[in-house]
């Protein structure tokens, strides 16, 4: 951590540490330990600018009013319990290895050690393996004796963490050090502690006395403060040179860069040698680094960051030709250079210079090399190199050396180390370059095997980016003012801080999160990365089932676009082709459905997708909820490189806990349960509503105006929604709302801003107990999703102004949103816990959006339509089984179906739908359901609605009509299914089909019995007529009925059959038969007799044709005189009849 100060602050550096706590206000968090404020380099007047000033009133922000001690953040995965304040988190990392590279030692700040009394914040971890393991050592011991002054033990240990190796198994650690000088006070001061077994264990603090109060007091009070220390051993002679910082009323611009050393630092009473003053100017300064030149030479170097005026930096550089006795005038490397821009989600960055010396016996031995952030290109920060290879009479030119200087965002706090073994020189630093917006971060390396001549392109050291505000709070700095590592013997050493996503709760009840935490990562000298890196504004993703998430059971495919991102020339950027990559799982209930594809060949800048979609498959049993983590493994012609894809999974569903769009109140108003607060400012100016602002909208609104008292309106005012409960079952929650700002931004920044506001979540406890305040936690600091509009994270950060009137450094919605931006936040580990928003508000001491955009209608800040949602992801476990219980289906009848559908979960109350399109052979009848549902139609497409509820079921009753155009035996297949808003991860059961064959009855046929009839005499034939009729279960068409031959056809002598046809509506027939027979005509021979009246004669008559010889006669025949019936007689066999008669006629000739 650092600090400036201004010269008379000094003097309340006891009283800000004593009033820590009671500065304290609910969420306004204290200084906690020491702190001395203090005015940087080049920052003229910055409380007494006029409004024409614009530029000159915002001074670079390295240096100006700090916090000077601050909370960092800790989580280890080997964090063990440390004493006091139980949750933390770790920054500002130092690095030392033994000459083995077994034996390595990190220092940071340790939160943590704020609990302590002693306070102790430096804390150790401690490797045997090369840092294959870790041993989290906790915080730096306080065993050099204490005192006390009231209730504080002295001395306390502040952390700024250098740790160095001496050689054998000895490591020195330095930190800021309070003692208790006695009736001057406390002083603030570098002391060291000591590891003789590889940094298991140590001793101190061990006060360097010449970094004590070196110009003496002032009226008797200790009055200066040491800050910022760095050191270097000399490997020749083992000499150890420390470099700090001395704040003090005693120079003309408040500061001294001060060098001390040591031969004997191990001895018991280890003996430091005066204090040099290498430079005292007005411009100086902070952060300086000295350095040995080694093998045998008496050079030793110091760098450091210089204040040449408003929103300038440059680096300083002295050497001493006598091992640090002496020292040259000060000389600056360049040319006055453009300093950072802020950085999202970081707190306190710095142009810091890094610095070191080839120590090797190769060709470049003795070179110098510097590395800095420089930002004359105006995208937040470039890295630039340098190098002086006479000693440091001359240096280069800068060079910038990262991946698209001016064309992407800030890089910042770079290191530089050179492997003693083979002169490669190795610079890694943090790199925002990696996305177009937001606070996603990395930390990248590159390095140079000739001197810095040429680089190899720039290359990811963290496995996966993180999001810089992760974890964040009113505390400062967050990742720490500067990371370490050393290269030695073909590996590279490297640890710096990074954040990790904790929930809502992590560290309570402690008032900070756990993280971020220290990282380690040792890269062989033979590692090369391929300069590719997933393209997260276009990767999609095509889920399964359509609804827009990746769900349990479901197959999901991706487009993972990959970008060339180096394009700085300098570098030799290059086409990357023969790109191929492979996605793999890292969880069982994955599996890869396809996981090779082709990239077309990506030139420098580009990007491009995947040839063929890269398939997962995931498992019923994929628990909803937890991410899907994947890993992109991308081998190319130009090298290979490792990429992890992160997704979210789980269909959400939301349930609305709080809502407010300020309709139903009258503007100048806040609705029921709204509170403001006023936080600091030397008049109050609260949050209201407003409809103007909007244009007509009302929302809650803060003026940014010039509104304050003695032309001082820096102000900070709070706006406290209502309490609301999260339900206990909740997995994350979403807060959505519209925003409008317009406030004074510094044009000459694309990030830096001074006005605006932005969001905590304050913490009331647990819903189920009355509502007590915790903490209050800033939305970043847990942010799973956040964006303003189209924009990542947040627009814009406050710079450092040490003010406790002022939400100082953070990032916030400032600027010009250009119209009504909504933002969207999804929030993760609130269950069950009381919360209130809390909308802080704050301005510095005067200029408004007006100084920086005379046409603004109006300066202020207002949100509105805000809605918050509980969200847990779902899933269904549906079922559905179909049957026929009417029977066969029998064409032109009903037939009634079953459905059972069954919604097994979620536990949660959610609709199902049962769908059934009836096929086209059936027609709808009628729908019931039991258990509540609601058919929705009346046509052969049925949906039954079924309401919610966990592990509800219902019975649907369909009724159809089965065509009668059906034919017998035709297939009836009928299918229902089951779905809901919710996936269900095993859709084996979502469907049933209930199958079965049409039974069609035949027609039922009646035909006349066998008729038999006679020719007409001398016909051949006769007409016959007679009726065939047929039934049906369905109506039988027109012309169903045909006889063969018809009805009234002439039939021909003998015996014909007559067939009836009938065919139904399905075309099935029945058929019944009879026989027509017409009997040909017969003549009839009568013999003559004569006789006498009353005389007995017999008449015979014979017909004809004679019957044959297998033929017999039968028959009756009629005797007719003089046409009188007088008797009939059967024919015999063969054909002949007689009939005995006696005559009774007269006289004559008769008929017979």
């Amino acid at each position: 951590m650092e600090t400036t100060i201004r010269p008379l602050a000094v003097l309340i550096f006891i009283a800000v540490c004593l009033l820590a706590a009671p500065i304290s206000y609910a969420g306004h968090s204290s200084f906690m330990g020491a702190a001395v404020f203090g005015q940087g380099r080049g920052n003229k007047g910055e409380t007494g600018d006029s409004s024409q000033d614009l530029h000159t009133k915002k001074m670079s922000h390295m240096g100006e009013l700090a916090q000077r001690v601050t909370k960092h953040r800790l989580h280890l995965d080997d964090r063990q319990d440390d004493p006091g304040d139980p949750a933390g988190g770790q920054a500002e990392t130092s690095i030392a290895v033994d000459t083995t590279g077994r034996h390595i030692v990190i220092g940071f700040n340790n939160a943590a050690g704020f609990g302590l009394n002693p306070i102790s914040i430096s804390g150790f971890k401690y490797s045997d393996d090369g840092g294959q393991t870790f041993t989290n050592g906790g915080l730096l011991p306080i065993t050099t004796g204490t005192s006390f002054i009231g209730s504080d033990a002295y001395p306390q240990v502040f952390g700024d963490p250098e740790v160095k190796y001496l050689g054998g198994s000895n490591f020195i650690y330095f930190s800021i050090i309070v003692v208790n000088s006695g009736a001057s006070g406390t002083s603030q001061t570098i002391g060291f502690h000591r590891s003789s077994d590889f940094g298991h264990t140590w001793s101190g603090p061990f006060e360097i006395p010449p970094a004590t109060n070196p110009n003496g007091l002032l009226n008797g009070l200790s009055v200066e403060a040491a800050d910022k220390e760095f050191a270097d051993v000399n490997p020749s002679t083992g000499r150890v040179l420390m470099s700090w910082s001395n704040f003090t009323p005693f120079a003309p611009g408040g500061v001294e860069i001060s060098t001390t050393f040591s031969d004997n630092i191990m001895d018991v009473m280890p003996v430091w040698s005066a204090r040099s003053v290498v430079a005292a100017d007005t411009v100086d300064g902070q952060a300086s680094i000295p350095r040995f030149a080694g093998n045998g030479s008496p050079n030793v170097y110091l760098a450091w960051r210089r204040f040449p005026g408003t929103n300038t930096n440059n680096v300083s550089f002295a050497r001493s030709t006598d091992n640090g006795a002496t020292w040259s005038s000060p000389v600056n490397t360049t040319s006055d250079f453009f300093t950072m821009d802020e950085v999202l989600g970081d707190d306190a960055v710095n142009t810091s210079p890094g610095m070191a010396v080839d120590n090797s016996s190769g060709p470049g031995k003795g070179t110098i090399y510097l590395v800095f952030s420089n930002n004359d290109l105006k995208d937040g920060a470039d890295i630039v190199f340098q190098r002086s290879t006479d000693g440091g009479l001359t240096f280069t030119n800068p060079a910038r050396i990262n991946s698209r200087p001016g064309n992407d965002r800030a890089q910042w706090f770079p290191w530089v180390t050179v492997d003693n073994s083979s002169g490669r020189i190795y610079v890694f630093y943090y790199d925002q370059g990696i996305d177009t917006s937001g606070d996603l971060t990395q930390t990248t390396y590159q390095f140079s095997d000739d001197g810095g001549l040429t680089w190899k392109r720039p290359m990811p050291l963290t496995d996966h980016p993180f999001k810089a505000g992760w974890g964040n709070d009113l505390g400062r700095p967050n990742l720490g003012d500067y990371n370490q590592a050393v290269a030695q013997k073909g590996e590279l050493f490297a640890s710096w801080a990074e954040t990790e996503l904790l929930p809502f709760t992590k560290g309570l009840p402690s008032t900070r999160m756990e993280t971020p935490m220290v990282v380690f990562k040792g890269v062989p000298a033979n590692s090369l990365k391929v300069t590719l890196t997933p393209n997260f504004n276009e990767t999609t993703v095509t889920d399964g089932n359509g609804n827009g998430f990746i769900d349990a059971g479901e197959q999901v495919r991706f487009k993972l676009p990959l970008t060339n991102y180096v394009t700085n020339t300098s570098l030799n950027p290059t086409v990357i082709t023969g790109i191929v990559a492979t996605l793999s799982a890292t969880t069982s209930t994955v599996t890869i459905v396809q996981g090779t594809s082709g990239y077309p060949s990506i030139a420098p800048g580009a990007s491009a997708t995947n040839d063929r979609d890269f398939i997962i498959q995931l498992s019923p049993s994929y628990v909803r909820g937890t991410p899907l983590n994947l890993v992109l493994n991308v081998t190319s012609n130009q090298g290979s490189t490792t990429l992890l894809v992160t997704r979210a999974t789980g269909t959400p569903m939301a349930t609305a806990i709080f809502q407010e769009n300020f309709d139903s109140i009258s503007p100048g108003s806040l609705p029921s349960g709204w509170l403001t607060l006023h936080i600091g400012g030397n008049n109050t100016v609260s949050w209201t509503t407003n409809n103007t602002f909007n244009g007509g909208n009302n929302g809650a609104f803060h003026i940014n105006a010039n509104d304050g008292l003695a032309h001082d309106s820096t102000r900070w005012e709070r706006l406290l929604s209502p309490l609301i409960q999260v339900p206990s079952d909740s997995e994350y929650v979403t807060l959505d709302f519209d925003a409008k700002y317009n406030t004074q931004d510094d044009p000459a920044f694309n990030i830096r801003a001074y006005d605006g506001f932005l969001l905590r979540i304050g913490d009331y406890g647990p819903s189920s107990s009355p509502p007590a305040f915790l903490r209050a936690i800033l939305a970043e600091a847990f942010d799973e999703e956040f964006t303003t509009g189209s924009l990542e994270h947040l627009p814009k950060h406050f710079p450092r102004e040490n003010n406790p009137a002022y939400l100082q450094d953070l990032s916030a919605w400032a600027g010009d949103s250009a119209g009504l931006q909504h933002i969207h936040m999804k929030l993760k580990g609130m269950a069950g816990r009381s919360i209130r928003l809390w909308w802080e508000f704050t301005q510095d001491a005067n200029l408004t959006c007006k100084d920086v955009r005379p046409a603004a209608p109006a300066c202020g800040v207002l949100f509105d339509n805000l809605v918050v949602q509980s969200i847990i992801t779902v899933q269904a476990d549906l079922s559905v089984t179909k049957s026929i219980t009417s029977g066969p289906a029998i064409s032109g009848q009903n037939i009634t179906y079953r459905i059972d559908a069954t919604n097994n979960g979620p536990a949660v109350n959610v609709s199902s739908t049962v769908s059934d399109d009836l096929p086209p052979l059936l027609s709808f009848v009628s729908c019931s359901a039991t258990g509540g549902g609601t058919c929705n139609s009346s046509d052969n497409h049925q949906t039954v609605t079924l309401p919610s509820g966990a592990s509800g079921s219902g019975t649907i009753t369909l009724v159809a009509a089965i065509s009668c155009s059906a034919p017998g035996g035709t297939p009836l297949s009928n299918t229902a299914t089951i779905s809901s808003s919710t996936p269900d991860p095993d859709p084996s059961n979502n469907l049933s089909t209930a199958v079965t064959k049409i039974v069609n009855p035949l027609p039922v046929m009646s035909c006349p019995a066998d008729i038999v009839t006679t020719a007409g005499p001398g016909q051949a034939s006769t007409i016959a007529n007679f009726m065939v009729t047929a039934t049906d279960n369905c109506p039988l068409p027109a012309g169903a009925i045909v006889a063969k031959p018809a009805s009234g056809s002439a039939f021909l002598v003998g015996t014909t059959k007559v067939t009836g046809t009938a065919t139904d509506s399905g075309g099935d027939k029945a058929s019944c038969g009879f026989n027509v027979t017409v009997k040909a005509p017969t003549a009839t021979d009568v013999k003559s007799i004569a006789g006498q009246h009353g005389n007995p004669v017999t008449l015979t008559a014979s017909v004809s044709p004679t019957p044959l010889a297998e033929q017999t006669a039968t028959g009756t025949v009629d005797f007719f005189v003089t046409g009188d019936l007088v008797g009939s007689s059967p024919l015999d066999a063969s054909g002949v009849a007689v009939l005995p008669y006696t005559i009774v006629q007269g006289p004559g000739t008769y008929s017979i």
